[in-house]
C-alpha cells in the first residue's frame, strides 16, 4: 500500500505500529517520525513513535511526547504511556543505598516484554 502511495498517513503509521510489535524499534520510530512529518497533528504518530523510544528505555526522548498527547488529549493510552515511562525515569534516577549509582537500580531495556499498551518486567512475568 504504501509503494503505491507513500503519502498515506495511517498506512505509514500502521506499520510503525507492527514494527515496534515486531520488535523493529528503530524501524518504528522512523515511520512514526515520517508520519508526523507528512501530518503533524496526528497524535497516532506521536503514540507510535513514544512506545517504541519507551521499550529502547529511551525515557529523555519519550516523556516529552508522552506529557504532549496528556496536554492536547487526555486518553489512556497515552497516560498509561505517560505513568509507565515517568515511574521506569524515577527507577533509572534512584539513589541506591547498596551500590551508590543508579544505573545498578535500571534494568536494561531488553528485559521488558512488549505488550501494546503495558511493559511489565521479567519479575512481574
Amino acid at each position: 500500500m504504501l509503494a503505491a502511495n507513500p503519502d498515506n498517513v495511517d498506512a505509514r503509521v500502521q506499520l510503525g505500529r507492527v514494527l515496534s510489535w515486531n520488535g523493529e524499534l528503530n524501524q518504528a520510530i522512523d515511520e512514526a517520525e515520517k508520519s508526523w512529518k507528512q501530518a503533524p497533528d496526528n497524535r497516532e504518530a506521536l503514540q507510535v513513535k513514544a512506545t517504541p523510544l519507551q521499550w529502547k528505555g529511551e525515557l529523555r526522548q519519550a516523556i516529552p511526547i508522552y506529557q504532549q498527547l496528556v496536554q492536547t488529549q487526555d486518553d489512556f493510552d497515552s497516560r498509561i504511556g505517560l505513568s509507565v515511562s515517568s515511574r521506569r525515569w524515577q527507577t533509572v534516577r534512584a539513589p541506591t543505598k547498596q551500590a551508590g549509582s543508579a544505573a545498578s537500580h535500571c534494568q536494561p531495556a531488553e528485559s521488558f516484554h512488549k505488550v501494546p499498551g503495558y511493559i511489565r518486567s521479567n519479575d512481574e512475568a
